[in-house]
């Protein structure tokens, strides 16, 4: 993936750029080699920083912190703006990724729980988290609550509560936190 390119784009239109939405995925025409090929990131997402008004943004992991380990916490600081207030982490290309390495959840979860630490100095605006959690489509056995990624999941509601930013599973985000004018398909704004 050509990160460089994908900023390079955004560049053009760093000044009014304010809702980004940056999604991935594999190309699956790869005449059957797919799972041969390994995912690389080449460049990096560290314009966004310059993208002042830039308030709500929709990234993949693999944008920000590529696909080798160990995931360098401090990525997330060197790539997001410092005007931002939603964010949103995905776990787009995780089927790809999953078919060479395998996805490390911890290192992901941890890399933004050592953001969160000293949020308000990073992005003292931001007013909602939402992140995907690949381990929330498996059955897992419930009744372990020690397991490394609950514990990192706990430790990032309390760091978001304490900082007083909305915190979610991508799944359930739009839901529990509509932003402002929001409503439901259907219902007319309560209009009649």
């Amino acid at each position: 993936m050509h990160i460089d390119l994908i900023m390079s784009a955004l560049l053009k239109v760093q000044g009014t750029l304010t809702e980004p939405n940056l999604r991935g995925m594999a190309d699956d025409d790869c005449g059957g080699m797919c799972s041969t090929i390994p995912l690389v990131t080449l460049g990096s997402a560290r314009p966004l920083t310059g993208s002042h008004q830039l308030k709500k943004l929709t990234i993949p992991f693999a944008f920000i912190f590529g696909f080798h380990e160990p995931v360098d916490p401090t990525l997330l600081v060197d790539c997001l703006p410092y005007n931002l207030e939603y964010l949103t982490l995905t776990d787009d290309l995780y089927e790809e990724k999953a078919g060479y390495v395998a996805w490390n959840e911890c290192a992901y979860t941890g890399a933004v729980v050592s953001w969160l630490v000293n949020i308000k100095t990073y992005c003292p605006r931001l007013k909602r988290l939402c992140m995907s959690f690949m381990s929330n489509q498996y059955k897992q056995d419930k009744t372990r609550k020690d397991l490394p990624y609950r514990v990192l999941r706990k430790q990032l509601q309390a760091l978001a509560r304490e900082a007083g930013i909305e915190f979610g599973d991508v799944a359930d985000c739009e839901l529990k936190f509509p932003e402002p004018g929001w409503e439901p398909e259907g219902t007319n704004g309560g209009k009649e």
